[in-house]
């Protein structure tokens, strides 16, 4: 369900928003959360210190490696925001 729930969230950023860039930070403890980031096409692009101690791990996806990396997510349309 929560991959299911990343790419819903991808293809309303990126087809409805119309954004081209998505960015996270996640604890690297967070094994489920990680397995999903990389599943669709995130990348770990650096990391920073963590307010309360550790490092969380910067990650970001475009719109084109998603569409690599998800052919089949091609199919699914939403509409534009008015």
């Amino acid at each position: 369900m929560g991959t299911r729930a990343v790419f819903l969230a991808l293809g309303i950023a990126f087809y409805k928003l119309g954004m081209t860039r998505v960015n996270l930070n996640v604890h690297p403890e967070n094994i489920a959360a990680l397995t999903i980031y990389v599943r669709v096409g995130f990348e770990i692009c650096g990391s920073h210190p963590f307010i309360s101690g550790g490092k969380e791990l910067e990650m970001h996806l475009d719109r084109k490696r998603f569409e690599a990396c998800n052919p089949r997510f091609r199919n699914i349309h939403f509409d534009k925001a008015e």
